[in-house]
């Protein structure tokens, strides 16, 4: 589960940067940082469950994805909608 949402959250990114640049969004550098942000955090819950040091794992996943759902799906990404960058994505 954690290799699928690792590899979807890639190539989402780096999509949904290529549209960002294209559009001219002037948070785009920021933006970029906090989607490095996300991938280092779950590179490292891949690597403390990899080891075992990751006790109730989907507990902590669901909660991490859920706090990035509220606060950078449904914030931050709508600050370049509202750019211009609305294409019903």
């Amino acid at each position: 589960m954690l290799d699928e949402l690792v590899e979807y959250a890639e190539g989402y990114f780096r999509h949904e940067e290529e549209y960002m640049c294209a559009i001219g969004f002037a948070g785009y550098r920021a933006h970029c940082q906090r989607h490095r942000g996300f991938e280092e955090r779950l590179a490292q819950v891949r690597w403390q469950h990899d080891k075992g040091l990751r006790g109730n794992l989907p507990e902590k996943l669901l909660s991490f994805l859920s706090d990035w759902l509220v606060r950078h799906i449904m914030t931050e990404d709508m600050n370049y909608r509202a750019h211009g960058g609305d294409r019903g994505e």
